[in-house]
């Protein structure tokens, strides 16, 4: 796992290192629903003048890693309360990125945390 930030696209070099054949990425993304929820994003419904706080659009950046690596790229979003810069992640956030942690774990590992 790497806490990418701001600018994950900083992070490719380490990425490439480790070789992987898919890429989770995990990020707020507002689509309507009731925070904390989590889902799926669908990388062709976000345009590239969509508000983001990253440099570059995590739509781009899974593509660049997709071509780059050959690897597969999944964007996850988890509904936030609100999006303002410098608000701390609401409790809604915090519990689905936590159950999010937990699933992975499970899944991949086959133990519970």
């Amino acid at each position: 796992m790497i806490d990418a930030g701001e600018t994950p696209e900083n992070l490719t070099s380490l990425i490439r290192e480790f070789r992987p054949t898919h890429v989770l990425i995990v990020d707020a993304a507002v689509a309507g629903y009731r925070p904390g929820t989590i889902f799926l994003v669908d990388r062709r419904k976000i345009r590239r003048e969509d508000v983001s706080t990253h440099r570059l659009p995590l739509s781009l950046l899974a593509r660049y890693l997709e071509e780059s690596i050959g690897c597969r790229a999944i964007l996850v979003g988890i509904e936030p309360t609100e999006v303002t810069w410098g608000k701390p992640v609401s409790p809604e956030v915090r519990e689905a990125a936590t159950e999010l942690a937990a699933w992975l774990t499970e899944t991949l590992t086959g133990n519970r945390p």
